[in-house]
C-alpha cells in the first residue's frame, strides 16, 4: 500500500520490451537503456522520459582539499607557464594558462577535464596522473593559501535537481539505489500518478502516498521531483502513455486485419 504505482512502473519498465518482440534479461530496464527498444515513437518516449528526469542545470558541490605542497607547485608551475611534454606533443593548450585565466576553481577544473579527456580516451600514458596533478594545482592557485586549505567547487556534468538529490541519498555515488535511473523513473511515476489524481479531484493512497518532498524536508532529503522539473517529467510521462496507447491500438488493428 502506498507504492503500487511505483512498483507497477518497474513491471512495465521490464516487460514492455517483450511486447515489442525483444527478450529482456533480468537486469534490463527500458528507463536504464531506451535503446533496447527498436527505433520508433515508443523508444523516443522512453528516451524523452529519461532525459526529463536526468537533465538540468544543477551540479554537485564538493569541498576539495589542497596542501602546502600543491600551493608550492601552483606558484612554480603557473609562474613558469609550464607545459608537460605530452601536451606539447599533441599541440594542446597550456594547462597553466587555462588555470590562470579561469575565473574560479570550478571553471579551471571543467576546462582541464575537457583538455585531458581525449588523451585519457586514447589511453595516453600518464594522462590521468597529469590531470590529477593539474587539478590540485588549480585548487591551490585559486585557493591562494600557502598553508593549504579547501575550496567548494561544482563538479560533474549538469543534471536535474532530482538526479542530484538522488546522488546525495546515495552518499555522492551514482547508480547505487536512489540514483539508479529505473528507481528514479519509478519515483517520478509515483509523483505523476498522485498529480494526475489530484487534477481530477481524486486521491488513492494505495496507488501512491506522500510522493512529495514536504514530508522529507526534516531529514534534509528530497527523493521526489518537484517544481518545474516535476511538471516537465509529468509531461514526458503523458507522452509515454500516449505512445503506449498508440502502439497498442496499432497492434489491435493489425490483429483484427489478420482475422
Amino acid at each position: 500500500g502506498g507504492c503500487l504505482a511505483h512498483e507497477w512502473l518497474h513491471g512495465l519498465d521490464k516487460l514492455l520490451l517483450e511486447s515489442q518482440g525483444g527478450t529482456a534479461k533480468a537486469e534490463d530496464f527500458l528507463t536504464d537503456d531506451p535503446s533496447l527498444l527498436p527505433p520508433g515513437p515508443l523508444r523516443n518516449a522512453f528516451q524523452g522520459l529519461r532525459d526529463a528526469f536526468t537533465t538540468g542545470q544543477h551540479r554537485i558541490k564538493q569541498r576539495l582539499i589542497y596542501t602546502p605542497e600543491h600551493y608550492r607547485l601552483a606558484q612554480r608551475n603557473i609562474t613558469r607557464d609550464h607545459m608537460p611534454e605530452a601536451m606539447r606533443e599533441y599541440g594542446l593548450p597550456n594547462a597553466a594558462r587555462i588555470i590562470k585565466e579561469a575565473r574560479d576553481a570550478s571553471t579551471a577544473l571543467d576546462k582541464l577535464e575537457i583538455l585531458y579527456e581525449p588523451l585519457i580516451a586514447r589511453g595516453q600514458r600518464g594522462a590521468k596522473k597529469h590531470l590529477a596533478d593539474w587539478r590540485n594545482v588549480a585548487l591551490a592557485y585559486h585557493g591562494g593559501q600557502p598553508e593549504g586549505g579547501s575550496l567548494v567547487v561544482e563538479t560533474g556534468k549538469p543534471q536535474s535537481s532530482f538526479a542530484m538529490e538522488a546522488q546525495k541519498l546515495d552518499n555522492g555515488s551514482f547508480g547505487k539505489y536512489w540514483s539508479k535511473p529505473h528507481e528514479m523513473a519509478a519515483r517520478a511515476f509515483q509523483s505523476y500518478v498522485e498529480d494526475k489524481l489530484t487534477s481530477q479531484g481524486r486521491r488513492n493512497d494505495y496507488l501512491s502516498a506522500k510522493a512529495d518532498n514536504k514530508y522529507y524536508r526534516m531529514d534534509g532529503v528530497a527523493p521526489f521531483p518537484e517544481g518545474e522539473e516535476r511538471t516537465r517529467i509529468n509531461a514526458a510521462s503523458d507522452k509515454l502513455i500516449a505512445a503506449m496507447q498508440a502502439d497498442n491500438e496499432a497492434k489491435r488493428q493489425k490483429y483484427q486485419s489478420e482475422l
